[in-house]
C-alpha cells in the first residue's frame, strides 16, 4: 500500500505499468512518421519467436507439435490478428474440426474399400483422390456453417486425409494451436498493447483497428492509416 501522502502515480506497480506501456507496438507507432517498417518488424519477430517457441516445446516434450499449416497461421495471427479468421476461436476450432474430419473421412473410406491402402501416406489412386474431395467439401462447408473462417486449417485437414496423421499426432497439431493462440495473447495484448481477443473476434476492435483486421482499400496506405488510428484510440 502506499505510505501516507504517497501519490498512487509513484508506486512501484504503476512505475512497472507505465514502463512496459512504452515499449509496446501501440505506443511506439506514436513517435514515428513512417509506421510500415515497425510493424513488419513486429510482425516478422513475433512470427519467429512464436514458431520457435513451439519447435522447441516439441524438442523438450519430445511430442509433435510443430506442423506446416502453423506458419500460415501464425502468418494471420501477426499480421491481420484482429481478423475473424485470426481469433482464438477460429484458430482453434477450425484446426480440430479439420483434422477430426479429415481423419474420420480417411478410416471411413478403408473401411469402405480395405485394398485401397489409404491409410500408407504413399498411396495416391482414385479411392484417395475421392478422399480428398470429401474432406475439404465437407470442411468448407462446416467453417461456413459455424462462422469458423480459418484457411489454413483446410490444410491441416488435407494432411489428415493424405495420411499423414494418426490419432497422437493430431492431437499434438490440436496442442499446437492451442499453444499458439496462447503466445498470440500474450504478444498482441501484451506486446503490442492491442485489443486482441480472448476467444471470440471483437466487433468493436475491428472498427476501432480496421487495418488489422485485413480491411484496407486501395486508396489507403495500410500502416500509415494504422499509425493514424492510434493516435484517435490513445485515450479509449
Amino acid at each position: 500500500m502506499n505510505g501516507p501522502g504517497q501519490s498512487p502515480l509513484d508506486s512501484p506497480l504503476y512505475r512497472l505499468a507505465r514502463g512496459v506501456s512504452r515499449l509496446q507496438l501501440r505506443t511506439a507507432l506514436r513517435h514515428v512518421d513512417d509506421a510500415k517498417p515497425l510493424v513488419l518488424l513486429y510482425a516478422m519477430m513475433c512470427g519467429a519467436l512464436a514458431l520457435g517457441i513451439i519447435t522447441a516445446a516439441s524438442i523438450w516434450t519430445r511430442m509433435p507439435l510443430l506442423f506446416p499449416p502453423l506458419a500460415p497461421s501464425a502468418f494471420i495471427l501477426f499480421t491481420t490478428p484482429l481478423a475473424p479468421s485470426g481469433s482464438p476461436r477460429n484458430l482453434v476450432l477450425g484446426h480440430t474440426l479439420a483434422v477430426a474430419i479429415g481423419l474420420l473421412v480417411l478410416h471411413a473410406f478403408d473401411n469402405l474399400w480395405p485394398g485401397a491402402g489409404l491409410t500408407s501416406p504413399g498411396t495416391l489412386n482414385a479411392t484417395r483422390v475421392w478422399a480428398i474431395i470429401t474432406t475439404m467439401g465437407l470442411v468448407t462447408a462446416v467453417m461456413i456453417m459455424i462462422h469458423c473462417h480459418h484457411p489454413p486449417a483446410a490444410a491441416s485437414a488435407m494432411i489428415a486425409a493424405m495420411g499423414f496423421l494418426d490419432p497422437i499426432q493430431a492431437l499434438g497439431l490440436v496442442a499446437a494451436a492451442i499453444l499458439l493462440a496462447c503466445e498470440a495473447l500474450v504478444l498482441v495484448r501484451g506486446l503490442a498493447g492491442l485489443p486482441y481477443p480472448i476467444w471470440r473476434a471483437d466487433a468493436k476492435g475491428i472498427r476501432c483497428y480496421g487495418e488489422l483486421a485485413g480491411l484496407t482499400t486501395d486508396h489507403e496506405d495500410r500502416w500509415q492509416r494504422l499509425r493514424e488510428i492510434t493516435f484517435k484510440t490513445r485515450n479509449a
